[in-house]
C-alpha cells in the first residue's frame, strides 16, 4: 500500500481494520523520488563543504585552490526503510485506530576530491 501523507495511509488503515483487515507491522519509507532530491541536495551541500575546506587548508599553508580533479561522488540515492511488516486478515473485532509516527531518516553524500594548491598571485609575480 502506498499513500502521499502518513494521515491518509493511517485513515485508510484504520477503514481496513473495522473491516477485519489486522495489522501486524506498519511501516514507512520514503519514496524515490523523495529520496533523489533529498540526495541532490546532500551532495551540493557536501561539494560546497569540500570548496570551503580545501580553501581553508590551502589559506592554511600560505597558498590558494588551483582545481579540483578526481572528484569522487559517493552513494546512491535509495528508499529507506523506516519500518517493516505485514498485514493479515483477521476476525472482526474492535480494534483501536492505527497510531504510527514516521521517523526522520538522514540522507546523506559523501564527496571527495583531488585538490590542486598554486601560490596565491601576488607571490606568483615575484618569482623568477
Amino acid at each position: 500500500m502506498r499513500g502521499g501523507t502518513g494521515e491518509a495511509v493511517l485513515a485508510l488503515v484504520g477503514h481496513l481494520q473495522a473491516e477485519g483487515l489486522s495489522i501486524g507491522n506498519l511501516g514507512w519509507q520514503i519514496s524515490e523520488w523523495r529520496a533523489e532530491k533529498a540526495h541532490q541536495a546532500a551532495t551540493v551541500d557536501a561539494l560546497n563543504s569540500l570548496r570551503n575546506q580545501a580553501n581553508d587548508a590551502a589559506r592554511a599553508v600560505g597558498m590558494e585552490v588551483d582545481r579540483f580533479q578526481h572528484i569522487d561522488l559517493e552513494g546512491e540515492p535509495r528508499p529507506i526503510p523506516m519500518m517493516r511488516g505485514g498485514m493479515q486478515l483477521a476476525a472482526k473485532i474492535a480494534t483501536p485506530a492505527p497510531v504510527s509516527t514516521p521517523e526522520e531518516k538522514d540522507i546523506t553524500a559523501t564527496v571527495s576530491a583531488d585538490v590542486l594548491l598554486r601560490l596565491p598571485k601576488a607571490d606568483r609575480s615575484q618569482t623568477p
